[in-house]
Parts: C-alpha cells; structure tokens; sequence
C-alpha cells in the first residue's frame, strides 16, 4: 500500500507498506527561518512525532521506517495526513542588554535627599544601578561597621551584587525609596 500527502509550501510526504514495515519519507521547502517537526496522522484521530526535518540538497528532509504494530497502537494507521510545524524560530529576537551595576566612590549624588547624604558619607562606595523605574543602590554588607543607611533599614533586602554580598535599596523615579517588588 502507498500514500502519498502534499504538504503546505510545495512539500510532499510518501508512506510506502511493505510487509509489517511503513517507509516515510518527507521533502519540504528550505525557508531557513527555524526547525521544523513532521508528525504522522491518523484517520482513528492519533498523532506520533516523526522527527526534525534535516537540511539536504536544498530542502528540508526526513525519512523514518515504523513498524505497522506501532502506527497503529498510535491511532496513525491508516494515515490520514501528515503535520509539518515549525518548533523553534531563527528569527533574531532584539534583546536589550541589562543594565549594569556601576561602582560609585561617592554616593551623595545618587541619593535624593540630604538626610540620606549624610548617612552614606561614611561608606566606602556602592553600587548603582539605573533604569526606567528607578534606582537601585547595593553596598557591601561589612560585619564589622554599622548597618550602611539606618534611616531605611525597613526598605532593604541582602542580594549578591558582582559577587558580593550587599544591602540593596531601591527608589523610585523619584529617588523616593519603595520595598522590594520580591
């Protein structure tokens, strides 16, 4: 017995029985824009995965020998069809890089107001970090000198910054300080 199914795009699927054997072979147009996966159908309502298709002398190709007991267990035989589905995408996909913690030596800068000044005059620096929702400020957490900004103790969590162990704040764009979203 044979069968023979066109595809979407040009392609086309051979199943050729011979004795307690099915012989599938697929040829499906090259596109060069992701993996694609075949999967056999079946008039009983089943499906079973064939495989990737694989580049080869200009388009995209797979053959598979199944056993008969197989398709059937499946609800694949007879085949009514087969479905080609592209799995993974080669289209690039932008991502913007995320931000980076910067190293500040000074931080009376970076805090909105002067009472916070104050509390970070004695530290040795800190990491910031900047984005569209606000700023995040991370110092290194050191057992042997006071807790960094006492004022905002509440709003602190520890993190690891750069492979340190920090308190981090966070403000937001108006360098107000909020709790973690965490």
């Amino acid at each position: 017995m044979q069968w023979q199914f066109p595809l979407e795009h040009g392609g086309r699927a051979n199943l050729v029985e011979e004795g307690t054997r099915i012989h599938i072979s697929l040829v499906y147009p090259d596109d060069r824009q992701g993996l694609y996966k075949a999967w056999i159908l079946g008039g009983g309502g089943g499906r079973m995965l064939l495989g990737t298709l694989t580049p080869e002398r200009g388009s995209l190709r797979l053959s598979r020998v199944m056993s008969r007991s197989a398709l059937e267990h499946c609800g694949c035989m007879p085949p009514s069809g087969v479905d080609v589905v592209m799995t993974h995408s080669f289209q690039q996909k932008h991502t913007p890089k995320p931000p980076k913690w910067i190293w500040e030596k000074t931080l009376t800068d970076a805090l909105p107001a002067p009472i916070l000044d104050i509390c970070v005059t004695h530290l040795d620096g800190g990491y910031l970090l900047t984005s569209d929702s606000g700023l995040q400020l991370a110092i290194p957490l050191r057992h042997d000198r006071p807790f960094p900004i006492p004022a905002l103790f509440c709003f602190c969590e520890i993190a690891q910054v750069d492979g340190r162990e920090c308190t981090l704040f966070h403000f937001n764009e108006e360098k107000m300080p909020i709790f973690s979203h965490k």
